[in-house]
């Protein structure tokens, strides 16, 4: 245990060099001078060795209320308290409490945000399109899940229940979400830096199978064999002209692979061909 040393008062603190002096008083008491910054701390030892505890800097502690700290402090040592312990606690920066933040949230502010910069301008359907969108396909499987939660598997299921049968729809649910969680990411909203619902990542692979899917299921039918008579015979039936009839009837016969590209093509010439027509019976 330290010495007992000579009490020093607050008058002769004050005259103390560039130093450190055992003021007395409390067992370990001691005052450090130094030119920028002068503090008390306590010496004592214990298990783990020999410790120096500072109590608080001088002047802003005064040398009464450094004795009575220390006083308090080696009660609790002789009881066999762990103070170096508690003080090491006290000094570690508490980690700034961050709201959990759900991906409802997250989308109604990202939503507001664009309102409130007018994104959408006059397209007042496009701005509802947008809301309820996310209510009907987003919000009842993911909203209450906090964002940083969010997966790309979460998203591939809520994507994969109306892929195929609204896949306009899907495109779109698939884009804001997308955009959501950019946003979120700037403004430091979520704790994640990979998009979940980003193609170029886990997203792409899980969709991958769907998206073939999905432009195979856009094509028309095929016409069964036996009905192709009867297909030839509603469009000579039909009230076109019969220019256009034939042209429809040449077209189908062709089987060619572009038939919208050829489609298109004739049209177009019909059009122009019409309009001739119409233009030389005005003339006559």
């Amino acid at each position: 245990m330290p010495k007992t040393s000579k009490i020093v008062t607050a008058t002769q603190l004050k005259n103390v060099g560039l130093k450190t002096i055992a003021v007395g008083g409390v067992s370990g008491l001691y005052f450090r001078s130094r030119p920028y910054q002068s503090y008390f701390f306590l010496r004592f030892q214990d298990k783990t060795g020999r410790h120096d505890l500072t109590l608080g800097t001088y002047p802003e502690m005064s040398l009464a209320k450094a004795r009575e700290e220390a006083s308090r402090l080696r009660a609790r040592i002789s009881a066999g308290e762990d103070v170096i312990a508690e003080r090491k606690q006290v000094l570690v920066p508490k980690q700034p409490t961050v709201p959990v933040l759900t991906f409802k949230q997250v989308a109604k502010q990202w939503l507001s945000e664009r309102s409130r910069l007018n994104f959408w301008g006059d397209n007042v359907k496009g701005e509802k399109r947008a809301f309820r969108i996310l209510e009907i396909h987003a919000y009842p499987f993911i909203g209450n899940k906090d964002i940083n939660q969010v997966s790309a598997a979460d998203v591939f299921n809520l994507l994969s229940k109306i892929w195929l049968e609204k896949n306009a729809t899907a495109l779109k649910l698939k884009t804001s979400i997308f955009k959501i969680f950019q946003w979120a990411m700037a403004t430091n909203m979520c704790a994640i830096r990979e998009n979940p619902a980003q193609l170029s990542g886990a997203l792409g692979v899980l969709l991958e199978p769907l998206k073939k899917t999905a432009v195979l299921s856009s094509h028309h039918a095929a016409c069964p064999v036996e009905e192709i008579p009867w297909l030839f015979h509603e469009i000579s039936q039909n009230g076109m002209f019969r220019t256009k009839r034939y042209l429809v009837s040449w077209i189908l016969m062709q089987g060619s692979p572009h038939l919208g590209q050829i489609a298109s093509s004739v049209a177009s010439s019909f059009r122009v061909m019409l309009a001739r027509v119409r233009t030389m019976a005005t003339t006559v």
